[in-house]
């Protein structure tokens, strides 16, 4: 199956490992599942190949950039992004060398 944006293949990356682990079902929850995995694990139906990893918050620069990004804008203000800028696809580059750039041109 290939999602609106024509991606077949999607690599999720986050720094909770709790929350990696309750998408893919491999950690059993006393109560209901949250809404956040829920959502997730329906997004997830919309790829063909996808990966869930755990990554160290420290390490994941790109994570911590946008972050940052978001901290600098109006709490009312929604943006959708239509190409990462220019600091977030260099770190891309930097810290993925094998991303191709055509996504991002």
């Amino acid at each position: 199956m290939e999602n609106s944006e024509g991606f077949t293949h999607l690599i999720v990356e986050s720094d909770s490992k709790l929350l990696i682990d309750m998408v893919i079902g491999s950690c059993k929850l006393n109560r209901h599942t949250p809404i956040l995995v829920h959502c997730i694990q329906d997004l997830a139906i919309l790829y063909d190949n996808i990966g869930f990893k755990h990554t160290w918050h420290g390490e994941n620069r790109c994570a911590d950039w946008l972050t940052h990004f978001r901290f600098n804008q109006s709490s009312y203000d929604v943006r959708i992004l239509e190409s990462p800028p220019r600091k977030l696809q260099n770190l891309l580059l930097m810290t993925c060398p094998e991303l191709t750039c055509q996504r991002m041109l």
